[in-house]
């Protein structure tokens, strides 16, 4: 979201521009969402108003992680503790 460059953001990352693209493939089918647009100038991407919402959503650490909580780190309720809350 940063970047708005899928290049960039690769780099960031330190995956390859074609596998941040084949994840953010997977994401728009996923999500049945874009995700990001071209920009108007032609250079960067923008991010569609879902993405804004998924990103904002998984910035937030969820309650479990907050509250240090010791089933995060046992592996006890992974799948609820590991997983961000993507909006509907």
């Amino acid at each position: 979201m940063k970047h708005r460059n899928v290049t960039h953001a690769a780099s960031r990352l330190n995956i390859t521009q074609s596998a941040l693209s084949a994840r953010l493939t997977r994401l728009r089918h996923l999500l049945n969402d874009p995700l990001f647009t071209m920009a108007a100038s032609g250079r960067g991407m923008i991010p569609t108003p879902r993405a804004s919402k998924t990103s904002a959503a998984c910035r937030s650490p969820s309650p479990a992680i907050r509250r240090g909580s010791g089933n995060v780190i046992s592996g006890k309720g992974r799948s609820s503790a590991a997983r961000c809350r993507l909006p509907g």
